[in-house]
């Protein structure tokens, strides 16, 4: 009996040490396998499509977004597709229904009001009496104020204007006085050791970041062409003038003088690296000092 217990825990153990090891083997995959991604954009008659893929290993994990052929994303896992939901066509007969049952409602909605209109017509035709059974009660119930009363009143009238004007003046000095305080505070802020430093470490952290996400492949082509000739001359000019140097190896252009067009595709491809993101999130989150600098930036020391 007590080798069967022993056999059967044995067993028990050697399957949780399996799953353990699967679970670890998947996150470090997870961490160190490298997401792909890829961008497909193209612009044709005036017409835009774009088509965003992200895959990893091996496209176990696969998921695709194209644009406007999709409402929602194409997620799959090992080939099985979780969430797909493709624009499809509503049939003739259910878009006729539709369109009977907006019209039956939007009549209903416009008897309602008239039946509304109508009795509250009624109902006020009912509780209106003569202006003139009204007119001497009015002026019956009305006390006569007299002259020294008037000028009382005027008088206290004019010292609360002049008090409104006092107290507004004061809460905009007092604003004005906070506002300056408020931005000799963040300046001193600024220029203190403390914010300098983070600068730094924020700007190496942006760098590694940048080069995990950037992408590796970029190529576009732009044919363009504008009514008038010189317009189209111009762009010509102010992209090689300013702009090839810096994406002439990735981007081309071709124009045309001779007609109106604007055609063009983009691809964009790299990948990214979770362990990266993740290595630099926990340095930002343990960080101190930008602890401490964010409190100084709420004010809460």
């Amino acid at each position: 009996m007590l080798t069967w217990v022993l056999f059967i825990l044995k067993i028990i153990g050697i399957i949780l040490l399996a799953v353990l090891a699967f679970v670890l083997i998947l996150l470090a995959l997870l961490l160190f396998w490298p997401f792909h991604y890829r961008l497909q954009v193209n612009f044709l008659n005036e017409v835009l499509k774009a088509r965003v893929e992200i895959f990893w290993l091996l496209h176990i994990l696969w998921i695709k977004y194209v644009y406007p052929d999709m409402d929602d994303l194409n997620i799959r896992v090992f080939g099985f597709m979780l969430g797909a939901k493709e624009k499809k066509g509503k049939s003739p007969q259910k878009k006729q229904t539709k369109e009977k049952q907006i019209i039956e409602t939007q009549e209903n909605e416009k008897n309602a009001k008239s039946e509304i209109i109508l009795n509250n017509v009624e109902t006020d035709q009912r509780n209106v009496t003569p202006a003139a059974e009204t007119t001497p009660q009015l002026e019956a119930s009305e006390p006569r104020k007299g002259i020294w009363k008037r000028v009382h009143d005027f008088i206290i009238r004019v010292i609360t204007f002049f008090k409104n004007i006092l107290h507004t003046i004061k809460g905009l000095y007092a604003k004005i006085k906070s506002g300056e305080q408020t931005v000799q505070y963040y300046i001193d802020l600024w220029h203190s050791p403390l914010m300098q430093d983070e600068i730094i470490c924020l700007k190496k952290y942006l760098k590694k970041i940048y080069r995990n996400i950037h992408p590796r492949i970029v190529r576009g082509n732009l044919q363009f062409g504008f009514e008038d000739p010189s317009t189209t001359g111009y762009i010509l000019a102010g992209y090689y003038g300013a702009l090839y140097p810096y994406i002439g190896k990735h981007f081309t252009l071709q124009p045309e003088f001779e007609k109106e067009i604007f055609t063009g595709d983009l691809v964009i491809k790299g990948h990214v690296n979770l362990f990266v993101l993740v290595v630099t999130g926990l340095r930002l989150y343990f960080d101190k000092q930008l602890r401490q600098l964010l409190k100084q930036l709420k004010k809460e020391n």
